[in-house]
């Protein structure tokens, strides 16, 4: 890139990069999404996300419902799109144009959906089977029936079912646990 090209550059699309690069600033971590999973409630859920960019439109309402969190949080990024559509430059503003169609809005959401869906999946299967084994664990140091334990042990996760059956059978204590972990468990690891 030439150094007139960087001017350019500069001056007609400096500003939106920053703007981008501040949007991505402000987008959940993987450590915000662990600490939505393990909110017991709403509440929870709305004191987590005061810390985070999403925290004002968390305080606006007096109720908090799963709905307005996702209406508020369209409703942000469509204000932050007009933003950075309004700053344009002719190039970008012709791309912003493009997806600014439904059809294309719709498909960025169930992008970012879906990414959230994957991460939300990957934490709870990652939980259900730590779970498992703390349940495993503990239940071999006691008189637990298999039973008893099988209704203890979570019905998602890469474990459930056969993974299960095989901590019930195998594992006597923490030894036989960490054998089964290696060899026959050995595929089911995160």
């Amino acid at each position: 890139m030439s150094w007139g090209e960087l001017t350019l550059w500069n001056a007609q699309d400096a500003y939106c990069d920053g703007i981008v690069r501040g949007y991505k600033g402000g987008l959940l971590f993987e450590r915000d999404y662990e600490n939505l999973t393990q909110a017991p409630n709403l509440e929870d859920v709305r004191i987590h996300l005061s810390g985070t960019d999403y925290g004002t439109f968390s305080q606006a309402e007096g109720m908090l419902a799963p709905s307005i969190i996702r209406d508020r949080a369209i409703d942000t990024m469509v204000k932050e799109f007009n933003y950075l559509r309004g700053n344009a430059g002719q190039t970008l503003d012709a791309f912003l144009d493009y997806i600014q169609h439904g059809y294309m809005i719709d498909n960025v959401i169930l992008i970012l959906t879906g990414t959230t869906t994957e991460v939300m999946r990957k934490i709870l299967e990652f939980e259900a089977d730590r779970r498992s084994i703390n349940i495993t664990l503990n239940a071999s140091q006691t008189e637990l029936q298999k039973d008893d334990r099988q209704e203890l042990y979570p019905t998602i996760g890469l474990l459930y079912p056969f993974g299960h059956q095989t901590l019930l059978d195998d594992v006597r204590d923490e030894g036989s646990l960490m054998i089964a972990l290696d060899t026959k468990l050995k595929d089911y690891q995160h």
